[in-house]
Formats: structure tokens, C-alpha cells, sequence
């Protein structure tokens, strides 16, 4: 049974210390684009103003090509960190270390690719490229699949095994069947697929769902657009995930107050190429960008992201930091979500990041360890 230590996924997902999205990604996606750049800058105008309405879902026609082209632009790259980023936090906890032989993935509203070709290109390097990897791949946009196919192929991640499927995810009882036939799965990826169901109420159908096809210490990664859409969604996810028999893995130790404002946002920064126009063509060239993300990490067996770290350090509370007021500041108002609940902290002159883990002494309450996420 292959390990997998934190340093060791850090060392593929990283490189001069910082997230990156890799060339053969960034080349499959120029590679596959099929309308012209003025059409593609019109089309992701769209996007942008159908992400930008913050209070509700965001419709989108993914079966047009120019949509395709400007989701798998603008924002299928910075996606595709996701499962990285995931697979790092899980190796924080030595439960998680250890990866069966087999790996069967479920990647829900798979879109264009981003989960599978961030999450296959770590596969092609050890340790993760001595582990059998299956992914089903699930989207009702057939234009979407098709060109994750090209993808795939295009990155010559094509020999991995990879099922995609056609269906409306919305219709849950059909859905539950699907994955009965199909078996149970070690990781669910849910990437921003909440941003487009209308009904919160249908989202915890979903994660409902989900919570019956898993197998031994298995995970499900949700990681959503900062919207306050996803806001109010999260606290009834992790409520969901109390019927439904999951743990939270990350963010919350203690999962009350279950208010909009225990969830929070963390930001991560990365390198990519920077796109640009020559010769009416994209070109990339060196630039860093972000992946800010709501996330919700859930696990069917009783783990978080802290265990490890509270054998070590015993006396200490250990948490969640965020900056109360939004101000990333580092003299601002900060406050820590522990097991004891909200721990309110005055001005810190340090450089915690948001979203980063901290383990903190009582009496007085501070910040004592910290691990950034």
C-alpha cells in the first residue's frame, strides 16, 4: 500500500515554492481551443457576469464552443489545483498517508477536465505512478466531455482510465442508482458544481447521496467560488454531513455555531503563464495568479486535519485563523475556529494566512504554532 507524505506531494504541485500549473495543462488547453480570440474574449465576458451575480446561481449554456473554449481558459487552469491542493491537506493526517493499490475517483460536474488533468498529471510521478487510478467522470454538458477527452489526449494523460458519463445531475435518485452500479469510490471531487444548482436544499441531496458510495476512509473534496451564494450553502453542507454519517476534515474542529460566518475563504497563490495576443493567437508567458475557494473537506471516518498535529502539541488548541474583518492586515482583528468554539484574538503582528491551521495556548489565547494550508 503506497505512503504519501505532505512533502512529497509539495515537491510535485510546487516549484521555486509555489503552486503551478503545469506546461503540458496549459498546452492542452491552447491546443484544443476551436473559435477564434475576439469570440473567446466575448464568451468569457459571459462567464464573468454570470459568476459575478453573488446571491445565486450561476446559469450557463456550456454547450456552446465558444463557452468551452472561455470556461477551459479562464478558469479550467486555476481549477485544476484542486485535487493537488486536496491531496496535500489529506497527507497532513497519517490515516490518509496510506493509498490503496486501486484508486477509483469520482469527479461530479467534471466540466472540461479540470479535476482530472490536475489530478492524473501527479500520477504520472512517483510515488503516485506505482497506484492504479480509475476516474468516472460525470457532467451533464456533452460538449464539456468531449472536450475533456481532448484534454486528456492532448496532455498524453489519455492512457489513464477514464469513464465519462452524460447525465443530469440534478435528478438524485437516478444518480444514486449510476454510482450503485459503479462501485465505491476513495475520492469525490465536487469543483464548483454547487455554484450552479439553483436549491441549496438539492445540493445536501446531493452530498447525501454521495455519502452511500464511499469506500474505507474515503474523502469527498468541495471546493466552491467565494459567492455569498456558497456562503449560506456551506453550514447546511456540514449539517448534511452530520445525517448523512461524515466527518469534517477541514475547515471546522467544532461545527457550531453553524452561522454563515464560520466559513470562510482561503487563497492560494500560483504560477502560470500569462495570456496574451500575437498574430491572432494566445500565447502564455510568465505570470502568478490565485485560486480563492470556499472549501469543505469530509471524511466517512472520525479524522481532521488536526489529529496529527494535536499529538504533537498537546497543550495546544488547535484551529482555524481567519482575519474578522476581511482586512488581511496582519495587525487586524483575527479570530480562530476551535474546538471550544470561536476564540476571538487581538491585533497579530505575524504573517498567519488565512485558512491556515494554528494551534494556540490558552491563557493568554495566541497564535503559538501555525502550518499554512
Amino acid at each position: 500500500m503506497p505512503q504519501i507524505t505532505q512533502l512529497q506531494v509539495w515537491n510535485i504541485i510546487a516549484r521555486n515554492n509555489h503552486l503551478f500549473i503545469p506546461d503540458v495543462i496549459e498546452d492542452a488547453i491552447l491546443s484544443c481551443l476551436t473559435e477564434d480570440i475576439q469570440t473567446i474574449e466575448e464568451a468569457g465576458e459571459k462567464l464573468k457576469e454570470a459568476f459575478a451575480l453573488l446571491d445565486r446561481a450561476a446559469t450557463i449554456d456550456y454547450d456552446r464552443p465558444e463557452i468551452v473554449d472561455a470556461y477551459s481558459l479562464y478558469y479550467l487552469r486555476r481549477n485544476s489545483l484542486i485535487p493537488r491542493i486536496a491531496i496535500r491537506d489529506m497527507a497532513l493526517n497519517h490515516s490518509l498517508q496510506s493509498f490503496p493499490e486501486k484508486v477509483r475517483v469520482l469527479d461530479l460536474g467534471s466540466g472540461t477536465g479540470a479535476v482530472a488533468l490536475g489530478l492524473l498529471e501527479m500520477f504520472l510521478h512517483p510515488p503516485f505512478n506505482t497506484i492504479n487510478i480509475h476516474v468516472d467522470a460525470i457532467d451533464r454538458s456533452e460538449a464539456c466531455l468531449k472536450r475533456l477527452g481532448q484534454h486528456l489526449k492532448a496532455a498524453k494523460l489519455s492512457n489513464f482510465s477514464v469513464n465519462t458519463m452524460s447525465f443530469d445531475i440534478s435528478d438524485v435518485d437516478s444518480l444514486d442508482m449510476l454510482l450503485t452500479s459503479r462501485g465505491l469510490y476513495n475520492l469525490i471531487f465536487v469543483a464548483n458544481l454547487f455554484n450552479e444548482i439553483k436549491e441549496h436544499a438539492k445540493s445536501c441531496e446531493v452530498l447525501h447521496c454521495l455519502s452511500k458510495h464511499l469506500a474505507d476512509k474515503a474523502v469527498i473534496v468541495i471546493a466552491n467560488a467565494q459567492r455569498d451564494f456558497i456562503k449560506k450553502l456551506q453550514p447546511l453542507l456540514v449539517a448534511e454531513s452530520h445525517r448523512s454519517g461524515l466527518s469534517v476534515y477541514y475547515p471546522c474542529p467544532a461545527h457550531a455555531p453553524l452561522t454563515n460566518e464560520c466559513w470562510f475563504w482561503r487563497q492560494h497563490d500560483y504560477d502560470c503563464r500569462r495570456l496574451r495576443q500575437k498574430s491572432r493567437r494566445f500565447i502564455l508567458g510568465s505570470y502568478r495568479d490565485q485560486l480563492v475557494a470556499l472549501w469543505l473537506i469530509l471524511c466517512n471516518k472520525p479524522l481532521s486535519i488536526f489529529d496529527d498535529y494535536k499529538l504533537q502539541y498537546s497543550n495546544l488548541d488547535w484551529g482555524v485563523f481567519r482575519f474578522k474583518q476581511g482586512d488581511d492586515s496582519r495587525y487586524s482583528d483575527c479570530e480562530v475556529c476551535t474546538s471550544q468554539g470561536i476564540r476571538q484574538i487581538g491585533p497579530q503582528a505575524m504573517s498567519v494566512k488565512r485558512g491556515a491551521i494554528v494551534g494556540c495556548s490558552a491563557n493568554p489565547f495566541q497564535v503559538q504554532q501555525y502550518v499554512e494550508l
